[in-house]
C-alpha cells in the first residue's frame, strides 16, 4: 500500500512539474525588446487608423501617400528592432 502511494505521488509530481516550474520571461531579460514591441504596435495601429481615415474620406490621396510612406518606414524600423532582440 505504501509503495502504491509513493508511486502515485511520484506520478503526480512528474505530470505537474511542467506546470509548477517557472520559465524565465524573455521580456524581463531584454529591456529593449519590450520597447521595440510597443513601437511596433504603435506603428501598426497608426497605419490601420490612417487606412481607415483614407477609406472614410477624412484623408485625401496626396496626404495619404506621404503619410503612409513615413508610417511604413517607421513600422519597418520597429520590426527590425524586434527581430534584433528576438
Amino acid at each position: 500500500m505504501i509503495l502504491l502511494c509513493m508511486l502515485a505521488l511520484a506520478s503526480a509530481a512528474f505530470v505537474a512539474w511542467p506546470f509548477i516550474r517557472f520559465a524565465p520571461d524573455p521580456l524581463t531579460k531584454e529591456t529593449g525588446l519590450l520597447e521595440a514591441l510597443e513601437e511596433r504596435d504603435r506603428a501598426v495601429a497608426a497605419l490601420r487608423e490612417l487606412e481607415f481615415d483614407h477609406r472614410s474620406g477624412k484623408v485625401v490621396d496626396d496626404d495619404y501617400r506621404s503619410l503612409v510612406r513615413t508610417l511604413r518606414v517607421r513600422a519597418a524600423e520597429a520590426l527590425k528592432h524586434v527581430d534584433a532582440h528576438a
